[in-house]
């Protein structure tokens, strides 16, 4: 690549599609034929390859930090010929990531990756909003810059929805497009799709495809429970509950006391990691309402399913103290593995005598804890966010009685 952009090469990565060279300019020449400017001193070059031909270069004076230029250019490189683009076939519903992908999203529709993706099959890529006026563009107006509750799922084909359910995307020939258009027909079993030479990439295929779009991934809502309503006075008066709403069914934090903003969004509503595309790591919780100090969405009008607070809020929530009736606590917990700081906890009489963490996984498991020895005595659970790291959070559900034998320490 150094010497087809008169340079000479310094540095140079590939991984897939993604290739980058870094070079020093030795004859400007032929950048300048590119529409690129030099003045005097030395130059340095980076170019990251898009796909076949095509490659984001940018020019950097090495005494002028403000001389700089960047443009998207067709490269007939040997580089492409030493270290061809090669896409593997990946399974039905899912695509590879690459740059071509990142960068025509972020080009065109004005948004780009909530964090990296590896090189691997996924079936879907979390975004924010970069130019929301580009968004608008396709369909999708009243977004704002920096909204992180965005997302793509991939249907299979080049076709995409838009948080899903709003609306559908096609990317094809490195072109996005808003809805189906006639006649498009997604090229089967890996094969390429004809480029020009600043066309996009040959996205993996997976099987034939169905005309049916897959569903939203998420179910629509249902509405939160009316405080008088009968139903949620059946539900606090379920026999193997701790106490009432130890279960949060109420849709509230009622007969638990929070402290801190961790809870603010407490209890939240349906699985929202799936929701937000964490299709490999559901909830798992039971009913309606759970603990997850992650997660934005309680049910309401205003939010949306899979809308996040992030790991950075911090607090704790304490229940209401009641006395211990069975031999056994049942209970769901999830989210980060962070002893001492992502905990649910047991305490009896003013002591803790169990404590729990998660697996740094959003899908919830059982826990069991032999209360036999403290029957009769007064207990709370503590419910800890005390993290603002990676895995900052922790989910828990459905405190309760339980009959089964199994113990856990």
């Amino acid at each position: 690549m150094g010497q087809d952009l008169g340079c000479m090469s310094l540095a140079i990565q590939t991984q897939g599609v993604n290739l980058t060279a870094q070079c020093m300019v030795q004859d400007n020449t032929v950048l300048k034929k590119y529409g690129f400017s030099f003045k005097g001193g030395p130059y340095r070059i980076s170019a990251t390859r898009i796909n076949t031909g095509r490659y984001q270069v940018q020019t950097q004076a090495m005494s002028r930090p403000n001389d700089r230029m960047e443009k998207l250019i067709a490269l007939d490189t040997k580089a492409d010929k030493i270290y061809p683009v090669r896409i593997p076939k990946v399974p039905r519903g899912k695509y590879m990531w690459n740059s071509a992908i990142q960068y025509d999203m972020g080009d065109q529709m004005g948004i780009v990756p909530h964090y990296q993706y590896d090189p691997a099959p996924v079936s879907f890529v979390n975004v924010r909003v970069q130019d929301p006026n580009k968004l608008a563009a396709f369909g999708f107006p009243g977004y704002e810059k920096n909204d992180t509750s965005c997302q793509l799922v991939y249907n299979g084909g080049g076709q995409w929805e838009f948080n899903p359910g709003n609306g559908l995307l096609i990317y094809k020939n490195g072109q996005w497009s808003a809805g189906s258009p006639p006649g498009f027909n997604a090229p089967l079993n890996n094969e390429s799709i004809p480029s020009s030479p600043i066309a996009g990439p040959p996205i993996a295929q997976d099987g034939p495809e169905s005309t049916e779009l897959a569903p939203p991934s998420a179910a629509e809502p249902s509405p939160m429970p009316n405080p008088l309503d009968p139903e949620k006075k059946a539900l606090a008066e379920d026999p193997l509950l701790l106490f009432p709403n130890s279960d949060f069914e109420m849709g509230d934090l009622t007969h638990w006391t929070p402290e801190g903003n961790a809870f603010e969004f407490a209890p939240t509503q349906g699985d929202n990691p799936t929701a937000r595309g964490r299709k490999t790591m559901p909830s798992h919780h039971q009913k309606k309402f759970w603990i997850g100090t992650f997660e934005k969405y309680q049910g309401n009008e205003n939010q949306r399913p899979g809308s996040r607070q992030g790991d950075r809020p911090v607090g704790t929530l304490t229940s209401a103290d009641f006395t211990i009736k069975g031999d056994q606590i049942s209970f769901l917990i999830g989210g980060g593995h962070v002893p001492d700081k992502e905990t649910v906890s047991l305490v009896v009489e003013g002591k803790t005598i169990f404590s729990a963490t998660g697996k740094n996984n959003e899908t919830m498991t059982r826990k069991i804890w032999d209360v036999s020895e403290y029957k009769g005595k007064t207990a709370k659970i503590c419910i800890k966010d005390n993290h603002a790291g990676g895995w900052g959070h922790i989910n828990a559900d459905d405190f309760r009685y339980t009959n089964i034998k199994k113990q856990t320490p």
